[in-house]
């Protein structure tokens, strides 16, 4: 409530102008998962040092078929995703991306995520908690959470009015929930 509150005593101290260029702004950062996971938030590599790169923090790769992938998550002509993956394309990670980023424009949104083991659902929580934390300040405070990440449960992930969370593995976990 006091980021709520917070957000409308500024909100209320913007001209119409600059309420304009804010909405702008946070319109243009996530138009689609490509620009927002590229180009406003990181993502953690564990294997950094392995790889020489000179940070664990960067922003989400580019690579060539990340645009196709991302594509086809938000095309809504089909709702059953079915994808061939490996374990080096990042395509669970890109899901992720495109769950969170639906966690934040989408209220009431609420995302179940089911994997082979509940360790691994966590994981997929715990990534989507970096990837809004790894954001600028000002998307931070465009897409509120009700508690931070650090206090909310890890196996879930609440935004707004959002949620996403893990559900045991088995084949009827979905349906009895």
């Amino acid at each position: 409530q006091e980021v709520f509150d917070r957000a409308i005593r500024t909100e209320n101290k913007l001209t119409d102008t600059e309420q304009r260029e804010r909405a702008n702004r946070v319109r243009a950062a996530t138009k689609d998962t490509l620009t927002w996971a590229t180009g406003h938030t990181k993502t953690f590599n564990q294997h950094w040092k392995e790889q020489k790169r000179p940070t664990p923090w960067e922003p989400f790769p580019n690579w060539p078929f990340f645009p196709v992938v991302f594509e086809y998550l938000e095309d809504d002509s089909n709702r059953v995703k079915i994808f061939e993956k490996s374990r080096t394309m990042m395509v669970t990670w890109a899901i992720t991306a495109y769950l969170t980023l639906q966690c934040m424009l989408v209220d009431e949104r609420e995302i179940a995520v089911q994997t082979i083991t509940d360790e691994k659902g966590s994981e997929v929580i715990t990534y989507a908690k970096q990837l809004y934390d790894s954001q600028p300040q000002w998307l931070k405070d465009e897409f509120p959470l009700p508690k931070p990440t650090d206090k909310q449960p890890m196996n879930e992930f609440r935004v707004g009015s959002s949620v996403m969370f893990v559900l045991p593995s088995g084949e009827g976990k979905i349906r009895a929930y």
